[in-house]
């Protein structure tokens, strides 16, 4: 049936390559029962005007007129005429274009002619459902049909004009239709009246009808306009609501999509992870196979950084870690050449490229790669590329979406390592604010902060609390001595030899000039002593420039029940003080 309309209607191709207009002109002469060639859009449309033809089909980039702006001024002439536009698989910002002016196909190329015809026979499938119409005065006699109605019917249309509309309905249908006429005429609408149409071979078809009349100035009767459509047609629609609503399920899950990326970012705790989540995202949706991304390293490779978990896919495997962008003819080394969209709706008509053949045996049958780009910066940070189960039609607005998606990877990514270097700098400044510049323990300002909290914790949960007040005998001699380079040596010796000393919970304060306060949650006061003679030791045995030898004295206390934090600092430097009163390089405690 769809070859037989092919051959009874007329085409119009436009193409600039010869080889390719000569390749599909000879498959036109053995298809169609006319066909008209033209070289340029422009050379297309007057031809388009002279002929009116049934369907067309060009190519997009054309010299003098290119394919759209003819689509375009054909639309205005006729905006239902079939349009099918042949395209190499990375143009995509005219296939973006093409759909919004209303192209019903797109091929890529090279063309498969078999793939031509079918999309010509689909089409034509699709117009074959429109509306059989036809107009009636008030005896019910037909005025005028349209072509639809005669072919699908199988008359001529001088046997149907001028004859009664009655003469075409099944006799079981006659006096409900003669009833639903009259209504009609008085009160100017029907709609949905289900009768069975009588062909010329004899056969029925059923048929549903809506109808409206016209009426003259003074309100007097005219004629009805009556459009009926096929069971066939209905169920056709039915076929084409389900489509659109699986379609709109679709755009509704790639909107979600973006929405978890956008949450991704804020919830990402490094670029790695977050490319993962990127991946993972996509594939959660049985429509797609796979994912990976692949950022730009240097300026002629790319690093693949996630992937989706797949049995039978690894692509780090296929292609390896990273590989150069010029010496790859995929799609997603296309999409960084290009830094557009590559889409491709057969991986079969691709030229072959290295992990073509795996996608084909693994029944990844469509690609789309999105470069990783913010559209008011020029820099591309690398790919996006999604694989899916089965052949897949590309439509505006998924395409956009797309494009919207790849834009908020983009800027995610900017956004997760312009926070992780704001924290870096952040704790580093913090580090810098709380530290002792020379020593690197705490400095007197942190000291005070970590002993007030853990004085408070300590009387909140009952639990043991201690502090070593520890100063180093005769410092001002040493500096008198030996100068303030040899000073600081000191104090950064004793610090490291506190350091050795304590646990990873504890915290050592440099508290001012040679004065070190170490403070021990958890700790009593037998475990603070042991402590703070082990330091003692450490720094008996420290042996400097001129072979001087270094000492200290210490205090030892362990927070009492209510005591404050003052009095608490207070003892432990009484103590001290005590230990230097008897000699020095020693410890005392209470």
């Amino acid at each position: 049936m769809n070859q037989e309309i092919l051959k009874s209607m007329s085409v119009l191709y436009v193409e600039d390559d010869p080889a390719t207009r000569e390749e599909v002109s000879f498959f036109l002469e053995r298809s169609v029962k006319i066909f008209y060639t033209a070289k340029n859009g422009a050379e297309g449309l007057r031809l388009y005007k002279e002929h009116a033809p049934d369907l067309v089909i060009t190519d997009i980039e054309m010299p003098v007129m290119d394919g759209l702006k003819m689509i375009e001024s054909i639309k205005r002439l006729k905006r239902d005429v079939p349009v099918i536009v042949t395209t190499a698989y990375h143009e995509n910002d005219y296939l973006l274009n093409a759909v919004n002016i209303g192209v019903d196909r797109y091929l890529l190329k090279p063309l498969n002619l078999r793939q031509l015809r079918a999309e010509m026979e689909e089409l034509l499938k699709e117009r074959a459902d429109v509306t059989l119409y036809q107009s009636l005065d008030a005896a019910g006699t037909i005025l005028a049909v349209n072509r639809i109605w005669l072919d699908h019917l199988g008359f001529k249309r001088e046997e149907v004009v001028g004859r009664s509309f009655w003469d075409f309905i099944h006799s079981k249908d006659i006096e409900q239709t003669t009833k639903d006429f009259s209504y009609l005429k008085d009160y100017g609408l029907i709609d949905n009246v289900l009768f069975q149409l009588k062909r010329k071979d004899g056969t029925y078809a059923e048929a549903v009808l809506t109808g409206h009349s016209s009426y003259d100035v003074e309100g007097t009767f005219e004629r009805t306009h009556c459009e009926l459509k096929t069971i066939d047609a209905f169920m056709h629609s039915e076929e084409k609501v389900l489509m659109l609503l699986e379609r709109e399920r679709y755009l509704r899950g790639l909107i979600t999509i973006h929405a978890q990326i956008g949450k991704a970012i804020l919830q990402a705790q490094s670029v790695k992870l977050f490319l993962q989540d990127v991946t993972e995202v996509f594939v959660k949706d049985s429509v797609y196979e796979f994912a990976f991304i692949a950022l730009l390293e240097g300026e002629r490779r790319l690093e693949i950084v996630a992937q989706t978990a797949h049995d039978k896919l690894d692509i780090i495997k296929l292609l390896g870690k990273s590989f150069e962008i010029e010496d790859n003819d995929c799609p997603s080394c296309e999409a960084m050449r290009k830094k557009k969209m590559v889409i491709v709706d057969d991986i079969r008509k691709l030229p072959d490229f290295p992990v073509k053949s795996t996608y084909v045996k693994l029944g990844i049958d469509a690609m789309v790669a999105l470069p990783l780009s913010v559209k008011t910066q020029t820099n591309c940070f690398g790919v996006l590329t999604l694989m899916f189960k089965d052949v897949h039609i590309f439509g505006m607005e998924e395409l956009e979406l797309f494009e919207n998606i790849s834009e908020t990877v983009a800027i995610g990514l900017q956004a997760i390592e312009d926070r992780i270097e704001k924290e870096r700098l952040i704790k580093v400044l913090d580090i810098q604010a709380t530290t002792d510049a020379l020593t690197g323990c705490a400095n007197r300002h942190r000291g005070v902060i970590v002993s007030k909290e853990e004085v408070k914790r300590a009387h909140r949960y009952r639990r043991p609390l201690s502090i070593v007040y520890l100063d180093i005998d005769h410092f001002k001699p040493i500096n008198d001595a030996y100068g303030h380079e040899q000073g600081d040596h000191v104090l950064i010796a004793v610090a490291e030899s506190i350091r050795k000393a304590i646990r990873s919970s504890d915290e050592a304060v440099r508290w001012g000039g040679e004065e070190f306060l170490i403070i021990l949650p958890e700790s009593d006061l037998h475990s603070a002593v042991v402590l703070a003679e082990k330091v003692r030791m450490e720094i008996e045995q420290l042996r400097l420039l001129h072979s001087m030898r270094i000492t200290a004295s210490l205090g030892v206390t362990q927070l009492l029940e209510n005591e404050s934090w003052e009095a608490f600092i207070v003892r432990a430097d009484d103590l001290m003080y005590k230990a230097k009163r008897n000699g020095r390089n020693q410890v005392f405690h209470a």
